[in-house]
């Protein structure tokens, strides 16, 4: 599998796109939460935005359907992942469809969720055909802050949708014991020995998720704010994506 250019560079096309996709629908689903005057002003750039992101997503569809033709040939990557990333893509292709602009609740967290879990797919994809190295041995904490991370981007959501004054609350706390799980393995890192790669990236990342939070809640969740947030999320979701992957490694091999 990891000796075919083809399909290293097909995953690695879906990561990139998957990666461009989440900060666009972000950038698209405020845009048009912004009051009428913004809107209007902004109107050429969240048309072109919108054509990129229907592009992003069609090739991303695509290459997605491209790889799960190969896996269960047995020629591709591996499938789960595979049908994940078809699954994720598709859905949020038909939901786009049938929602439109909809800006309730379960369609912002789906279009949310969803677009969190097609870059983590995309990414696992990548690395499983990308990745010759010995894993790392991932600290224990550093798993638990997965699910964290998960239960964090849903509450985002909530909290950006829902108008119960708590939510945000609930979110920042939710986010702040997530931290908390990152540093301590982190600090764990810097006593016991040195730490990795993979450490540093994700106390660079919290601190951007962080900064990009309070920005976000002090500027009244502007258009910009929460596409910059949303996308440190992003980066952070797929950091611990590679720490999973890496994991999931060792414990095979």
């Amino acid at each position: 599998m990891n000796g075919l250019p083809l399909l290293r560079a097909a995953t690695v096309t879906a990561a990139l796109l998957a990666a461009v996709l989440v900060p666009l629908s972000a950038y698209l689903r405020h845009a048009e939460m912004a009051p009428a005057a913004q809107q209007q002003a902004t109107r050429p750039v969240v048309n072109a935005a919108r054509s990129v992101h229907r592009l992003v997503a069609s090739t991303l569809a695509l290459v997605a359907l491209a790889l799960n033709i190969g896996a269960w040939l047995g020629r591709g990557p591996p499938r789960g992942p595979a049908a994940v990333l078809l699954a994720t893509a598709g859905g949020l292709a038909v939901l786009g469809v049938v929602a439109g602009g909809s800006r309730s609740p379960p369609v912002v967290l789906a279009h949310l969720a969803g677009g969190m879990l097609t870059a983590a797919a995309a990414l696992w994809l990548a690395l499983a055909c990308n990745t010759s190295r010995r894993a790392p041995s991932p600290r224990r904490p550093l798993t638990a802050a997965a699910f964290g991370t998960a239960g964090t981007v849903v509450l985002g959501g909530l909290a950006a949708t829902v108008e119960w004054s708590p939510m945000v609350a609930v979110h920042g706390a939710f986010g702040a014991g997530v931290a908390s799980v990152i540093l301590t393995a982190a600090v764990g890192g810097l006593v016991v020995d040195r730490p990795s790669a993979g450490e540093w990236r994700a106390l660079a990342l919290l601190a951007a998720v962080c900064l990009t939070g309070w920005w976000n809640a002090r500027v009244g969740t502007t258009t910009v704010a929460a596409t910059t947030h949303n996308a440190a999320v992003m980066l952070m979701v797929l950091e611990i994506t590679r720490w999973l992957h890496d994991k999931r490694r060792r414990s095979a091999g």
